[in-house]
């Protein structure tokens, strides 16, 4: 920067926005042809390069980058294997019990009154059903929290 002159930024501005520049400069570009000649070669510079086109590709840059992108390889997920050993052991788990003992739980459940019978499977029913939906809520959330 020259002491006695514009700096190159209040020029390049002078030379985009006169009327916004301060006093100052237009006073200081009235009395000096050299900075005057720095604008004008600014302007040129600027109105050249308004008129040059946007370059434009002859090809298609998306379909040349991802025909470059490797497609992932499969992964074989543990949660498959789990679901296939452990979903059958909580059936026989379960189902084993009710099989060796059915003939007390016939005899248990055809002494019970209707009633009671209903004030035991209702609110059994009633908690499967609310955490069935809290899972459900749970899944959608992390589906779309995948999706953003």
């Amino acid at each position: 920067m020259r002491p006695s002159h514009l700096s190159e930024m209040e020029i390049q501005q002078y030379a985009v926005d006169e009327p916004g520049c301060a006093a100052r400069i237009s006073s200081h570009l009235a009395g000096c042809a050299e900075c005057r000649a720095e604008v004008a070669a600014y302007r040129s510079l600027f109105s050249a390069l308004s008129s040059v086109p946007a370059p434009v590709f002859d090809f298609d840059l998306e379909a040349l980058v991802l025909s470059r992108i490797p497609d992932p390889a499969p992964q074989a997920s543990s949660d498959t294997l789990l679901l296939k050993i452990l979903v059958p052991a909580c059936i026989v788990a379960i189902g084993l019990p009710f099989y060796l003992y059915r003939g007390f739980l016939i005899r248990w459940f055809s002494g019970m009154l209707p009633v009671a019978l209903w004030l035991l499977i209702l609110p059994v029913a009633a908690v499967l059903v609310l955490q069935g939906l809290d899972l459900y809520k749970k899944y959608q959330k992390q589906m779309n929290a995948l999706n953003y």
